[in-house]
This record gives structure tokens, sequence and C-alpha cells, in this order.
């Protein structure tokens, strides 16, 4: 499980540097300590064609693809999955101390650069920043579409 698990992310990854010419739909977010939850999103990207032309696309409610979000997590947040039925991949953008709640007792998770987390679709989830700095981490929510049509 854990090696099929580590191919789809090597896969993911490739698949994402293959196609480094198109942002994936998301957003940047910060999520405060009393929960408040703020996000900046692009209403539309600039997607370049293999002819060099451009287009601009919207993002709202597109799902044929992952989608990235950026999220900050202050000192006390917590993180849980925003769409429900969707896998997610959490990667460490630096570092900090994360606790899962939802396990008994708290799992806690050492966070840097480069960690990754899957979190399968029906695994409940709840991250909070343990630390007393922000936790910066990218969120890749997999549509079950998305990843039933590779």
């Amino acid at each position: 499980m854990k090696r099929a698990i580590g191919l789809f992310v090597v896969a993911l990854c490739a698949s994402m540097t293959a196609a480094a010419q198109v942002e994936l739909p998301g957003c940047g977010c910060r999520v405060s300590a009393s929960s408040a939850v703020g996000c900046s999103c692009a209403s539309g990207m600039q997607i370049k064609k293999a002819d060099g032309s451009t287009s601009k696309q919207s993002t709202a409610g597109d799902h044929s693809g992952p989608i990235l979000d950026k999220i900050v997590l202050s000192p006390g947040a917590l993180l849980t999955r925003w769409v429900p039925g969707e896998d997610e991949l959490i990667i460490g953008q630096g570092v900090g101390e994360l606790t899962n709640e939802a396990k008994s007792p708290s799992l806690p998770i050492a966070m840097s650069a480069g960690v990754v987390l899957f979190m399968p679709r029906d695994e409940p989830y709840e991250l909070r920043n343990a630390g007393k700095e922000d936790v910066v981490v990218l969120v890749i929510r997999i549509h079950p579409t998305c990843a039933a049509s590779q």
C-alpha cells in the first residue's frame, strides 16, 4: 500500500512538472487560531498553449484536475478537510509541528519542507498547529473523477 501511494505521489509530481506552463487552480489561504479562514483565489488563469498563444480559463467549479491550495496555519489553527469525498496530499513547505486530533491519542507530526501526508477521502483528520510559529502547507485535492481518468 505504501509503495502504491509513493508511486502515485511521484507520478502526480512528475505530471505537474511536465505541465509547468499551467498553474493548478486553487487559493492562498490563512487559518487563524479562532478558525477564521481568509482566502485569495484567482478568478481565472492564463493557460499557455503549445502554439505559444494564451487563453484565460475559469477555475470555478473545475474538477478536471487536481486543485492546489497554499495554506498558512497560525499557531493553534486547525486544518480539516474542506471538500468531502476528495483525497488530499498535504505537503510541508516549512518547519513546524502539527497534531492530528482526529486520532486518539493525538498523533504529533513533525513538518518540514517536502514532508508529504496522504489523507484518503474516507479518513477524517484535524491537524492543529501545535507550535509557536506559522506552518505553511500545500494541500492538493484530488477529485475522484480526476484520479479515475488517469
